[in-house]
């Protein structure tokens, strides 16, 4: 599914906000937005070039937010600290980290991208 808008004579004003926290991920796509996750420990890799200029190209057209996984010292490991007393629970990953998330339980670090 493609949710880039089209092409207006707005877009060529657009930059890249580099940062190591995005905005939230929780709602819908903005037209003539874009976020790009960096997950490699180093700056000097493929992926960061890949990272650099994928970026540099988008932002001609998009407003580019990006995060930085390991700058940020996350996480990928789901477990108690994400889900809280739920952690045991059956269900839905998804659903059972976003109830912790709403009643305040979800780590720090999970708030923090969320803000």
């Amino acid at each position: 599914m493609d949710w880039a808008a089209p092409d207006t004579e707005e877009d060529s004003s657009l930059t890249v906000h580099s940062t190591t926290r995005s905005t939230p991920v929780d709602h819908p796509p903005t037209p003539g937005t874009a976020l790009w996750v960096l997950a490699h420990p180093r700056q000097d890799s493929l992926n960061g070039l890949f990272f650099r200029a994928g970026t540099e190209a988008l932002a001609e057209r998009r407003s580019v937010s990006t995060s930085d996984l390991y700058a940020q010292g996350f996480d990928p490991l789901l477990g108690e600290q994400d889900l809280g007393r739920s952690a045991g629970r059956p269900g839905n990953l998804a659903q059972l980290a976003g109830e912790a998330y709403r009643e305040g339980r979800a780590d720090g670090a999970v708030r923090a991208e969320h803000e």
